[in-house]
């Protein structure tokens, strides 16, 4: 991974350390106009009903398991309108997620010396993780 992107997450990761919309309990309300914005337009799934946002989130938590994450000692962010996603990987073509109204999760592990975040992307109508991004 290039400096610049490393560099990119680090700024990102600060600022969602800083208090930003997390996935806790308190804040999974979420109304289906919420969650049919921020994704790339798909017009495969016009039509289709969203998945809730817990559905989203339990999709994105099965990835970050998979990859060896421990949900206990991390902090996950529902990165609404996808703005965080967009402000890092604004340059970079993702093909996975193309065409896809999708979901982006962030997973930052709790420690002393923080690791690079967990980006999962989740198309909302079908559950499916289409991208995973770090470690």
């Amino acid at each position: 991974m290039g400096s610049f992107l490393k560099s990119q997450i680090w700024l990102l990761m600060m600022f969602i350390c800083a208090g930003l919309t997390s996935c806790e309990p308190t804040h999974r309300q979420a109304t289906t106009e919420s969650l049919s914005k921020g994704g790339s337009e798909d017009h495969a799934d016009m039509g289709k009903k969203p998945l809730s946002r817990e559905q989203i989130i339990d999709a994105a938590n099965t990835a970050a398991r998979e990859r060896g994450w421990k949900l206990e000692e991390s902090r996950s962010v529902f990165d609404e309108d996808n703005a965080r996603w967009r402000s890092v990987f604004s340059d970079i073509t993702i093909p996975e997620v193309e065409g896809h109204d999708y979901q982006v999760i962030i997973y930052i592990r709790r420690a002393i010396m923080p690791s690079e975040p967990l980006w999962v992307a989740v198309d909302r109508s079908t559950g499916k993780v289409l991208r995973v991004v770090g470690d």
